[in-house]
């Protein structure tokens, strides 16, 4: 989540909300939904990049035998009409 901290104070932006969908699996499997709908198209782009460089420097660093592996997508978009048919949400401003 430090990420998503400093994403906003370099950009001055209002903090990100930040939706935890729980109970995935025995494992504590979980997902995460950000909003980013406050975003321009170029601040996306430049988000979608840094985040995707702290995913792939999470997967190279994880201990292979207790941390997860974390995946993303920039191309899915989960609209906030189909968050409301999941459960398990915990909504956060991080």
């Amino acid at each position: 989540m430090d990420y998503l901290k400093q994403f906003e104070d370099s950009n001055r932006l209002n903090t990100f909300e930040v939706i935890t969908q729980t109970g995935l699996g025995k494992e504590g499997e979980h997902n995460f939904y950000i909003g980013i709908d406050a975003l321009d198209k170029k601040q996306k782009s430049t988000f979608f990049k840094g985040l995707q460089s702290v995913i792939d420097s999470q997967n190279k660093n994880r201990r292979k035998n207790s941390d997860g592996f974390v995946g993303f997508d920039p191309a899915v978009t989960v609209h906030k009409a189909d968050l409301t048919k999941f459960k398990n949400l915990i909504i956060s401003k991080k």
